[in-house]
């Protein structure tokens, strides 16, 4: 997965124009994988993203994302 990173320093505009460029050092990438299923109308996802890149470097520890989610639907039609 691709994430763009906005902050005061980096716009959507140059973000995006970076990535264009094939700039990606400023740009969070991650490996996605997950599983899902459909039950009736029920449908349960669960998803974990690991980080690649690291998200700070001005001198702070180095922090990667990490994140577990699970989503819950429910089909009305």
């Amino acid at each position: 997965m691709f994430s763009l990173i906005l902050d005061n320093k980096q716009s959507i505009g140059q973000a995006t124009g970076n990535v264009f460029s094939g700039n990606f050092k400023d740009q969070a990438i991650s490996w996605q994988f997950g599983a899902g299923l459909d039950i009736k109308k029920l449908s349960i996802d669960a998803r974990y993203e690991l980080g690649l890149s690291k998200l700070n470097k001005d001198g702070y520890p180095p922090t990667k994302l990490n994140l577990f989610t699970i989503r819950l639907g429910y089909r009305i039609f």
